[in-house]
């Protein structure tokens, strides 16, 4: 279920629940995520993005999983690039021909092993531009409110845009 104040155009409230019809099966491959809990300022910290986007524009996609390590953008300097950057987002950069391509969308931006965001827009494929991420904390309460009540058991449900390769183990 995408969240109610969803808006394409903007890209803004860019974060959907994914409730699958199975349990997930954990194992050594396939493993929960915590999702950050608290609002941490982050300016200038690494993060690591991933995803199974296309590895350049119109380039192939990849046969193994794709990673990278990012640094994470003042608001300030996003807003720059974007202008109507929202508290709900973040900005991440890695540098020219670097960062997050077509298919990478609803991937993971991963701190200390706490799922932050997830990849929302840019300009695909690294042309020197941050990547904007949904902040995952700024949700925290939506979340809450699907999962804790109930409604949705924590080992079948993925978050995420279009799709994403964590699964949420605990918001606490």
């Amino acid at each position: 279920m995408k969240h109610h104040k969803y808006n394409k155009t903007l890209h803004v409230n860019d974060i959907a629940l994914l409730h699958t019809r199975k349990y997930i099966t954990f194992s050594s491959t396939i493993q929960p995520i915590e999702l950050i809990n608290y609002n941490h300022n982050l300016d200038n910290t690494l993060l690591v993005a991933s995803g199974w986007g296309r590895l350049w524009n119109k380039g192939p996609i990849p046969n193994r999983l794709q990673h990278i390590v990012v640094m994470k953008v003042p608001q300030r300097q996003c807003r720059t690039y974007f202008g109507s950057i929202t508290d709900g987002q973040l900005c991440a950069y890695q540098g020219w021909g670097k960062g997050m391509c077509n298919g990478d969308s609803g991937g993971p931006l991963v701190f200390d092993n706490k799922l932050v965001g997830l990849v929302s827009y840019g300009v695909p494929c690294g042309k020197g531009i941050p990547d904007v991420y949904t902040r995952v904390y700024t949700y925290k309460s939506w979340v809450d409110q699907y999962i804790n009540a109930g409604s949705i058991q924590q080992s079948n449900v993925i978050l995420g845009f279009i799709m994403t390769y964590l699964c949420i183990q605990s918001f606490l």
